[in-house]
């Protein structure tokens, strides 16, 4: 597949919820995070709900706060 993996980094609540956090190196040296969550849901719906709320709401923000760290893309053109 020509990526590199780095070891995951995990955060883990003891049955409540648990994050993977790995560093990946594609062919073309561009590299990201591959980020994955387990959250146990309550068994009541509209409660279940709200947490899928807030989980998103909190990963919509740090996502955004990480991602403004990145330097621009380029295009490859140059300004004329």
């Amino acid at each position: 597949m020509g990526e590199h993996r780095s070891d995951p980094i995990t955060v883990d609540l003891s049955g409540l919820a648990r994050a993977l956090l790995t560093r990946v190196q594609v062919a073309n040296g561009a590299q990201h995070a591959d980020i994955r969550v387990r959250l146990a849901l309550h068994p009541n719906e509209r409660l279940a709900r709200q947490q899928l709320r807030t989980l998103l709401a909190g990963l919509d923000e740090v996502l955004g706060r990480a991602a403004m760290t990145v330097p621009p893309r380029t295009t490859g053109r140059r300004a004329a």
